[in-house]
């Protein structure tokens, strides 16, 4: 296969399939077909979005050995990373989200472990609402996962085929998200999955440019996590800014360990070439 055609096709808005995916995918993350398609995904991007990228942010109501065992993830109780749970009391939740509002974020998610009482979520969350302004965008990120996709999820790695990776990336586009993109699992020190490695920002980031072509021009937003330069020249719009427990981290309060701020998101999209939207988040609208 040809990369220059695959671009063109794309241009042209006709759908790749996952075996041209899948041909982008095996491309040497630094060669100059690579960065190429880096480039294309780029100006897709920003041809979509007005030059315009976005900063959510996030934070957890709870810290707690979870029972659910997410090998990857450093709350999993067999990871042994937290022996200890805790919990934001109400106030101390709007507190966090009302300095994330002021910060100016687009999105505020809130997210617990699979195993919080999800009354308790949601009534935090409605005590939450009442207090941050009316057209404040604000998502839920909780265990709401069927358990056949939770197995498939402790299984990932970076050992997973360019085909597969394709698989993925045509079968979320085929529902037209409100966003897609690609994030890098974190390796938790200590842990057995640990041992398989992490790819590199360079191979994430191609990733990243590959599923922004492999989306239907609907799909204004391509993310990636964690924040990085080479990540938004790749076409991602969409960053992560974070506090309290993390589940790529083994600080208690991440602000002190992986997570990033709400300036510094920003900072990295201008250094970038982005420009910064202001006001509730637009990938939520349709």
């Amino acid at each position: 296969m040809n990369t220059d055609d695959l671009i063109k096709k794309s241009q042209d808005e006709n759908k790749l399939s996952q075996s041209e995916l899948t041909h982008l995918l095996s491309l040497p993350p630094d060669s100059a077909d690579s960065y190429r398609v880096m480039a294309e995904a780029n100006r897709v991007s920003k041809e979509l979005s007005g030059g315009y990228a976005e900063v959510h942010a996030q934070f957890a109501l709870n810290l707690a050995p979870c029972p659910g065992n997410c090998v990857f993830c450093s709350f999993a109780q067999v990871n042994g990373v937290f022996s200890e749970a805790s919990q934001l009391e109400p106030e101390e939740a709007v507190a966090q989200a009302k300095q994330f509002e002021k910060d100016g974020v687009n999105a505020i998610f809130v997210m617990t472990t699979a195993k919080y009482p999800f009354e308790k979520f949601v009534e935090i969350s409605q005590e939450i609402r009442l207090n941050l302004n009316p057209e404040t965008t604000l998502i839920a990120n909780v265990g709401d996962q069927p358990a056949d996709h939770a197995k498939k999820l402790k299984a990932v790695g970076p050992e997973h085929t360019n085909d597969e990776i394709a698989e993925m990336i045509c079968f979320t586009a085929s529902f037209n998200p409100s966003y897609s993109g690609a994030a890098r699992r974190i390796a938790i020190p200590n842990t057995k999955i640990a041992e398989r490695g992490m790819i590199s920002e360079l191979r994430m980031s191609q990733i990243v440019a590959v599923t922004r072509l492999g989306m239907p021009r609907t799909v204004m937003g391509n993310c990636t996590h964690e924040p990085c330069t080479l990540g938004a020249l790749a076409g991602a719009n969409l960053f992560w800014a974070e506090a309290g427990a993390n589940p790529r981290d083994v600080e208690k309060n991440t602000e002190k360990g992986r997570g990033d701020t709400v300036e510094y998101c920003k900072k990295l999209f201008y250094e970038s070439g982005w420009d910064l939207f202001a006001g509730p988040s637009r990938y939520y609208l349709n």
